[in-house]
């Protein structure tokens, strides 16, 4: 299955504080929380096997019937349930769109817009890793300090410079990959895909992504049967 990755840019702008927010959901996990400018942003990714009503969501571990399916699953990367307990879980667009509701009370699955909000304000405020204020060079500012695979590439997330730059947000981003599908399946160290609430088309829904070789987020369409990870972001 070929996968393909829309670069873009938009938005409007919104000062980074952390909070010693806590919060648990149903399944006795518990995040903290990063205040950003006017958002307020999960900083682990969602591992939640319920939704807000109580109903359960099924995990499926057969690739085959993941990728036929057209309701909310999840899954664990390599169904690893391990590797799960660091990175979270994956989620079906599926599950991200159910009425039932897939984030805690009091949250929700940001939409493109609010991701939009979150770029902007990174670059317009000197987060991009040369403290300029164009251009979508902000991706070490989201990504964790650790766990990223080495690049050459200057400002790249892997980049051994700059590192005062990494995790300057405290959104603390982490190289899950994403939910192998056919033979294609990231090695865990080179990204983090995020949903959002956003329809693109029948197929495909926008989501964003960082890679250990590259300086930016980028964002576009994904296959709404793909598993990727996903932040909630405050009411």
């Amino acid at each position: 299955m070929n996968h393909k990755i829309f670069i873009l840019l938009a938005g409007a702008a919104i000062l980074i504080s952390c909070e010693n927010n806590n919060f648990t959901n149903s399944s006795a996990n518990s995040y903290q929380s990063v205040k950003i400018g006017t958002q307020v942003w999960m900083k682990k990714n969602l591992d939640v096997d319920h939704y807000r009503n109580g109903d359960s969501i099924p995990e499926v571990r057969d690739i085959a019937e993941w990728d036929q399916l057209i309701t909310g699953a999840w899954c664990y990367y390599n169904n690893d349930t391990a590797v799960g307990k660091i990175y979270g879980k994956f989620y079906n667009w599926y599950a991200v769109n159910d009425p039932r509701g897939l984030a805690p009370k009091g949250w929700h699955i940001p939409s493109d817009s609010e991701w939009i909000s979150l770029e902007n304000f990174l670059i317009s405020n000197g987060y991009n890793y040369d403290e300029t204020t164009s251009g979508n060079k902000f991706a070490k500012s989201l990504a964790s300090s650790s766990g990223w695979c080495t690049s050459s590439n200057t400002g790249a997330v892997g980049y051994q410079y700059y590192l005062w730059k990494q995790n300057t947000t405290g959104f603390s981003a982490l190289a899950g990959g994403y939910k192998c599908t056919g033979n294609v399946c990231p090695v865990l160290c080179n990204a983090g895909e995020w949903w959002s609430s956003t329809s693109m088309s029948d197929g495909a829904a926008y989501s964003r992504l960082l890679w250990y070789d590259y300086a930016n987020m980028m964002s576009g369409g994904r296959e709404k049967t793909l598993g990727l990870s996903i932040r909630c972001i405050k009411n």
